[in-house]
């Protein structure tokens, strides 16, 4: 996934940027190779794209992973998703200094502050962080324009008076099990808790998705967590009986509003090739592993019905999410 926001917005954002990639090149043809990729409309985002490579030397045998058109910031979640997946990064320790090489068209990458090619020093909590910031107000900023671009569905289906979007509370970020008014989140789960209007987001999670499938799959488990905040705020709640009753579709349409974010992102220029497929990987992985009568507490959906609905919603956009029941009782 292409980053959401300029590299030069705001000082926090510039200063965690600055111990990120810089290109070891040095002449003007070389940059003009690299700047062969398209600015994204919406972000005003003009990176780079090409040709990305990440290998590591992993004690197991040489992993490589290659994509022929990449943006900067897509490639480098790859070369964090290699040090995650081959265990060169411990949660904000980086082991196994010549084991990742990087290169977009042919040129090496390297780290800032003097480090030597092959020699990273990642940060990953810096780097989930930021990952998971710029999400949360791209993700925000989309709902924020669409709540208001398409009154009439919301007005139809929201029981909600009035129907107004508000932002989340707070995204809180977990290193451990915590407790909440929904009660204990662990750290390798996901969950929108609406005692609080919280998103709640496990590290573990969160790393374990990077690793399998780059930059973009914590993004979309953002946005399907943000999904269950808009049927909060809304009163989304098409059978009127309690929405844990009705699990089945109450996920499905949160899988639905994630696909809406998914297409609005992609016009917008801001997912790579192959993130849609990663996407799918994801919502496979995260399958019921049998079909649960559709008002069994806690159930999800399966593997065809995630997919579904998450593409449903890029085809039919929000009157579609809004107004289909996915699983019939």
């Amino acid at each position: 996934m292409r980053q959401p926001k300029p590299v030069a917005a705001g000082r926090r954002h510039a200063r965690r940027r600055a111990r990120r990639w810089r290109i070891a090149i040095g002449v003007g043809a070389a940059i003009a190779a690299l700047a062969a990729g398209r600015p994204t409309s919406g972000s005003a985002q003009t990176g780079v794209s090409g040709a990305c490579t990440v290998s590591d030397a992993s004690p197991d045998g040489p992993a490589v992973w290659s994509s022929a058109s990449q943006s900067l910031w897509g490639c480098e979640g790859w070369v964090y998703a290699f040090a995650v997946r081959n265990q060169r990064v411990t949660y904000g320790r980086w082991s196994g200094a010549r084991a990742i090489s990087v290169s977009m068209n042919g040129v090496a990458l390297t780290a800032d502050e003097g480090a030597q090619p092959l020699q990273w020093k990642l940060d990953m909590v810096d780097y989930l962080r930021t990952l998971v910031e710029d999400g949360q107000q791209d993700v925000d900023g989309f709902w924020r324009r669409l709540v208001v671009a398409e009154p009439g569905p919301v007005e139809q289906f929201a029981r909600a008076s009035p129907a107004v979007y508000t932002s989340p509370r707070r995204v809180a970020f977990l290193a451990d099990s915590t407790p909440t008014p929904c009660g204990v989140i662990a750290a390798d789960n996901a969950h929108y808790c609406s005692g609080d209007s919280t998103v709640y987001l496990g590290r573990a999670f969160f790393l374990g998705e990077l690793s399998l499938g780059g930059n973009f799959l914590p993004i979309l488990i953002l946005s399907h967590e943000w999904g269950h905040h808009i049927q909060n705020i809304l009163d989304l709640n098409p059978l009127g009986i309690p929405r844990s009753l009705n699990s089945t579709n109450i996920e499905l349409q949160a899988d639905c509003f994630a696909g809406l974010y998914a297409a609005d992102a992609a016009r917008r220029g801001l997912l790579d090739p192959g993130d849609v497929e990663e996407a799918a990987n994801s919502l496979y992985r995260a399958r019921d592993r049998h079909k649960y009568p559709w008002f069994t507490v806690g159930a999800h959906g399966t593997a065809d019905e995630r997919i579904a609905a998450w593409h449903y919603g890029q085809q039919h956009g929000l009157a579609g999410c809004l107004g289909r029941m996915f699983v019939d009782q």
